[in-house]
């Protein structure tokens, strides 16, 4: 996928014999969400003792009370329609979270985060 109207640099440019390029232009949002995230470390308002990429969820949060908030980041290209309830892989992130065995009593916070 090459950036319009832009100067072709291997910046704008993706590589055509390394699928990494494409990969991590997939999970740059997901990377970005998580270094923001990882700024609530430093806010002791927000309770955040830890946070994990890849651990469950996509992002794993743990409070300093010992419970879990699991983050799934979704992302679409821009020429698409806005994520509803009712996409495929909304509804397939929710069943593979209720099928995981994960419970509020189990270690997950029941609310979401301040």
């Amino acid at each position: 996928m090459e950036i319009p109207n832009k100067e072709q640099t291997p910046i704008t440019v993706k590589s055509r014999d390394d699928p990494g390029d494409d990969i991590g232009r997939r999970y740059r949002y997901q990377w970005s969400y998580s270094a923001i995230a990882c700024c609530m470390l430093l806010d002791e308002t927000q309770e955040i003792e830890e946070l994990y990429c890849e651990q469950h969820e996509d992002v794993l949060l743990k409070h300093s009370n010992g419970k879990h908030t699991g983050v799934q980041v979704k992302t679409r290209a821009t020429d698409q329609a806005l994520w509803k309830s009712t996409d495929e892989a909304v509804v397939d992130s929710f069943i593979k979270f209720g099928a995981s065995g994960y419970r509020v009593g189990s270690g997950m916070r029941s609310s979401p985060p301040k």
